[in-house]
């Protein structure tokens, strides 16, 4: 009755005061609790039987089978549930992904923990860029990446809840609007996208786990794993075979140190990449496109804190970043969306300068070629 491991029994497994048993069958897992009960006793301990749950994990495509007594220890009926946690791993035998009550749970974590931050305003004033990616990196970064080691990357519905409270935080953090693209929240403010991030963690802990013995339990259970992929299964290791696929990043079957630490290396090189090609191909970013025709980016990372974002002026750092990534009130932004003024697009070559009429409204033309106005004039001199 007992789980095996690639051939390693694994009845029970503590953490601290934590403890799980396991059973693949209803008789060994009372057998259990009533050892356990006993041990306890032995050792002049009491099991809390009001923290004790059971959770029955079942085949999808069959029903549950009907228990033939309930599970008891020290004489009371013990709770069956379907979702509860272990050292913060929160998991679920309902109806689902096994994993989808954690990333739930992690998401409404960072959700009340980014507003917190935020409420800070309310008493220091706007919080500074530099500041708040400190803040994004040592207390929301944390619980968005939480137990992605065992639970990879996720699936795509599971990643978009945890990825809603990411650009929301980088978002206002930027000061610009929800329409906004995602891009521009990484290569302005040096933040990996959550899906790379992710992938990056599941990647160093695989690198840890290649390195450990064979007789170690996260070892037999990678090894378990490895042999799910092998067989075309589902499991950990094709979860993070199939994300790197995604990506054109090929992992073998069974991964060396050397060859974990080169997947790493090409999964910096594709996040890069995949932040450039969303801005090049962006028909919004004009102006970041340019920077990396001039080769002013050259030497750096596509991903940085830019420089700019350090200004002390709110107002001005608002505005150049709005205007940098195209989030400002000119026509050529404004009159890209259908509204009930205009229930349809406009096309880029009629959204006209509002002042001169001739050329389109874009940032260029606003700040150094309209001649439409005399003060405007004046104020470039």
């Amino acid at each position: 009755d007992d789980v095996l491991l690639s051939d390693i029994v694994v009845a029970h497994l503590e953490h601290a005061d934590d403890m799980a048993l396991f059973s693949t069958s209803q008789e060994g897992l009372q057998d259990k609790l009533d050892s356990l009960a006993a041990w306890a006793a032995l050792n002049q301990m009491q099991i809390n039987t009001d923290k004790t749950v059971v959770m029955i994990f079942k085949n999808p495509q069959k029903k549950l089978p009907a228990l033939s007594q309930p599970f008891t220890m020290y004489g009371r009926n013990l709770s069956i549930v379907t979702h509860t946690s272990y050292v913060g791993i929160w998991l679920s035998s309902a109806k689902g992904n096994v994993w989808d009550m954690h990333f739930h749970k992690y998401h409404l974590k960072a959700q009340t923990a980014a507003n917190m931050i935020f409420f800070v305003e309310s008493r220091t004033g706007t919080i500074p860029p530099h500041e708040g990616c400190i803040l994004y990196k040592a207390q929301i970064d944390p619980i968005l990446t939480w137990g992605c080691p065992v639970t990879g990357v996720g699936t795509k519905k599971q990643l978009d809840e945890l990825e809603d409270v990411q650009h929301m935080y980088l978002r206002r953090l930027l000061g610009v609007q929800t329409r906004s693209q995602c891009c521009i929240l990484f290569s302005e403010l040096g933040i990996w996208p959550l899906r790379f991030r992710r992938l990056d963690l599941q990647l160093r802990y695989l690198l840890y786990a290649v390195a450990l013995p064979a007789s170690h339990l996260v070892s037999a259970a990678l090894m378990d794993s490895q042999e799910l992929a092998r067989t075309a299964r589902s499991g950990w290791f094709s979860d993070l075979q199939n994300q790197l696929s995604s990506l054109s990043i090929a992992l073998p079957l069974q991964p060396d140190e050397d060859q974990v630490r080169i997947t790493l290396e090409l999964l910096k090189t594709a996040v890069y990449a995949h932040v450039q090609d969303e801005i090049i191909s962006s028909p919004k970013l004009d102006l970041l496109q340019s920077r990396l025709r001039s080769g002013i980016q050259q030497h750096g990372s596509p991903l940085q804190f830019r420089s700019y974002l350090r200004l002390t002026n709110y107002s001005a750092r608002r505005t150049i970043t709005q205007l940098l990534v195209s989030d400002h009130r000119l026509s050529i932004e404004r009159l890209r969306w259908a509204n009930t003024a205009y229930p349809y697009k406009i096309p880029r070559e009629l959204r006209l300068c509002r002042l001169c009429t001739e050329k389109v409204e874009d940032p260029l033309h606003a700040l150094f070629i309209c001649t439409g106005q005399r003060t405007l004039i004046y104020a470039r001199r």
